[in-house]
């Protein structure tokens, strides 16, 4: 996981030929977010004709097959900071499975292993798809192909008492977010949010709201 890093998006992702692809393993380490990998499997249901279809998840599922590292979910870092388990913003690579082990000297030391996602992109790359894929993909291609509906949004923010109007700069935007993180009238509701945004278990917001509670209910 040395050298020059690099994160593509699926648009540059789908045009890279065979020989770019290798060209870019031998000089970059490429993080792959969860994101790009539900993009290409969402192409399962993008045509019609679903050789053209398969035929492309398993050129993108290459594309990304090689000297690469699977990222952590980034609802795992709000969980994890949620519990004051805080993970330093300086750039770093979280992937996302580690092992800590002893080494035979006594020393500690980190294994990066994904065995699960690995065998996963291994199977695309032979299009082969289990059941329970097939249907996250049609799930997730009419989640995001589905009309935004910000009253909806500004709906369920308004019944955790957050209630105020849409920004039309970036300088409202900030002194609004500013506002409500000072408000301290709105702070547990905060959690509401949290697990709303997020899809967080109940129990995990308990948790980090008693843990806000024991450290005296510090302004978020």
């Amino acid at each position: 996981m040395r050298g020059l890093r690099i994160i593509l998006d699926k648009s540059v992702v789908v045009k890279l030929n065979n020989f770019e692809v290798d060209s870019l393993d031998r000089h970059f380490f490429q993080i792959v977010p969860s994101i790009l990998k539900e993009e290409i499997l969402a192409d399962l249901t993008k045509d019609p004709i679903k050789k053209k279809a398969i035929g492309r998840i398993i050129s993108n599922s290459y594309r990304i097959s090689g000297n690469r590292g699977l990222a952590m979910d980034y609802r795992e870092i709000v969980e994890h900071s949620l519990l004051g388990e805080e993970v330093a913003m300086e750039g770093k690579f979280f992937p996302a499975r580690e092992t800590v082990v002893r080494s035979e000297s006594g020393s500690l030391t980190t294994i990066v292993e994904t065995p699960t996602e690995d065998e996963m992109i291994a199977r695309w790359e032979r299009g082969e798809f289990s059941e329970q894929e097939r249907t996250w993909a049609n799930k997730f291609r009419e989640r995001m192909e589905r009309p935004l509906n910000p009253k909806l949004y500004l709906d369920n923010i308004a019944k955790a008492g957050l209630s105020f109007s849409p920004p039309q700069s970036d300088e409202e935007l900030i002194s609004t977010v500013d506002a409500l993180l000072n408000e301290r009238t709105l702070q547990t509701r905060l959690f509401d949010i949290a697990r709303w945004q997020f899809h967080m278990p109940l129990n995990l917001i308990n948790k980090a709201t008693l843990r806000w509670c024991k450290e005296g209910r510090k302004m978020f």
